[in-house]
């Protein structure tokens, strides 16, 4: 049998499928601390595959097995965070700090949960407790400099300075540039912020295995795949359970915003950026037709189509299930509008778009804990701007009228009348309370969530601070003339 040490291997191998089966396999026999071993793997597999409730169980039961113990109720938060299950995350999260009060991961934690809840003031506390019992820690200096206001002479600036020219690990070194990027550019001083931001893109460059021009091949495949006589198939039935209401285009273009506003609706609940499409269900495609996403959706069937719908619906946590429409708003679907078309009839795709500048720049100087080339690299993210545009082209000509095009200008000038034909779409009335996203309570997991609990503002333009900078790629983006 595989040893626990062999199938931690196999989990820091990125082999998922075998880890979670030696795992597995493990706990059959496996009691007392090995057996918590062996979930906390197992959870981390589970989460690797975006499988939650299974991350949920394991991480549960491996804090009752060790108690005290911080890290796996810490984990279990996380995980009950994607499950849309705020009160209990908050739970765990405090229970890890009352276990060890003096254990700085606890109270980071803490930190991100109460940032996600809209509470800055006690996010920031959290972080600065972080950071007085571990000063080194980095997650914790790029945080609290998304919330600070920088100042001249500010000692948090010259904390990031000092904790820079100590850093080792690349990933403390990306995050300290990233951070002190956002501080010079608090103080206009743009050509450091901008040597600060660039630095930090190399090193997260670097780490990746895999450029966006060997995504090629991939986006080529789309477009073949999904031809008419393909796109033209659908699911046999409409599967049960709420309307999907995909918001889809790139980061940083106003998602969070969008999907704030429309989940003020009485009738409208958000799951969040979901995985379900590029983890559970292209499995589950391969598994159907033995060929990989997007390949697979060339030979599937009505019934099949069927089954893939409804695994999508079932796969959406427990807490929105009894809502009338849900909102998944991970970017990336913008690569699978056809196949979301054939399994889910009956669903809303709203393409948000952003000026290309903006979006891309806005990109570039912010950090990404998914360690992807088209996040990091103005070459990178230009080029894959390209592939976005290119794809939402192809789909605009394949499924004309399929797709509500909503513009972020619009969205932030003329809210209303931006909104109106979503909520035609999805069967809803009009209600004022989309105009107040400030006044939402849901629980903000993205990189906006120290911005999208204002009112209504236009963000845009940022970019022109660093024209003297951005030279050719400016004209590698798509649709950029002034």
């Amino acid at each position: 049998m595989t040893s626990l040490d062999d199938a931690y291997q196999l989990l820091n191998r990125g082999d998922l499928a075998a880890a979670g089966a030696a795992f597995v396999a493990l706990l059959r026999s496996a009691s007392g601390p090995d057996r918590a071993r062996a979930l906390w793997g197992l959870g981390r597999v589970a989460s690797g595959r975006a499988e939650d409730r299974d991350a949920a169980r394991c991480f549960a039961e491996c804090s009752q097995l060790l108690p005290g113990e911080p890290e796996p109720l810490i984990a279990l938060g996380e995980a009950l965070l994607q499950l849309r299950e705020f009160d209990r995350a908050g739970i765990a999260f405090e229970t890890a700090l009352a276990s060890q009060p003096r254990y700085a991961p606890a109270h980071y934690a803490l930190g991100l949960y109460q940032l996600g809840r809209g509470e800055k003031k006690p996010a920031e506390q959290s972080f600065r407790r972080t950071l007085e019992l571990q000063p080194d820690h980095c997650h914790a200096l790029w945080s609290l400099a998304r919330l600070h206001r920088f100042e001249p002479g500010d000692p948090l600036l010259a904390d990031l300075e000092l904790q820079l020219a100590k850093a080792g690990r690349t990933r403390d070194q990306m995050l300290l540039h990233y951070a002190l990027g956002t501080a010079r550019d608090a103080l206009a001083d743009y050509d450091s912020a901008f040597g600060h931001w660039q630095q930090a893109n190399a090193l997260q460059l670097a780490s990746t295995t895999y450029r966006v021009e060997d995504m090629a091949g991939y986006f080529a495949d789309l477009r073949s795949t999904f031809s008419a006589k393909t796109l033209a198939l659908r699911a046999a039935t409409i599967p049960d359970g709420p309307r999907p209401l995909f918001i889809l285009g790139q980061p940083r273009s106003g998602s969070t915003l969008l999907e704030q506003m429309l989940s003020r609706h009485p009738a409208i609940e958000s799951a969040g950026e979901r995985r379900i499409l590029g983890n559970q269900l292209a499995r589950r495609l391969e598994t159907m037709t033995g060929e990989a996403y997007p390949r697979g959706c060339r030979t599937l069937d009505s019934t099949q189509l069927g089954q893939l719908g409804q695994a999508y619906l079932e796969a959406l946590p427990a807490a929105v299930q009894g809502a009338a429409v849900v909102i998944d708003k991970l970017p990336a679907n913008f690569q699978s509008v056809g196949w979301i078309r054939m399994m889910l009839p009956q669903a809303v795709i709203v393409h948000l778009q952003r000026d290309a500048r903006d979006t891309a720049f806005s990109i570039f100087r912010h950090y990404f804990s998914q360690t992807e080339p088209f996040f990091c690299g103005l070459r990178q993210i230009a080029l894959y701007h390209r592939h976005y545009q290119d794809t939402m082209a192809f789909w605009r000509e394949q499924l004309p009228g399929e797709v509500i095009e909503v513009e972020y200008a619009a969205l932030t000038t003329a809210p209303e009348r931006a909104l109106r034909p979503i909520l035609a779409a999805a069967g809803l009335d009009w209600h004022p309370a989309l105009l107040a996203p400030e006044r939402g309570t849901d629980f903000v997991a993205t990189l906006s969530a120290t911005q999208v609990r204002e009112p209504i503002t236009q963000r845009q333009g940022a970019w022109r601070n660093y024209q003297q900078h951005l030279g050719e790629w400016l004209a590698l983006l798509p649709g950029t003339e002034d």
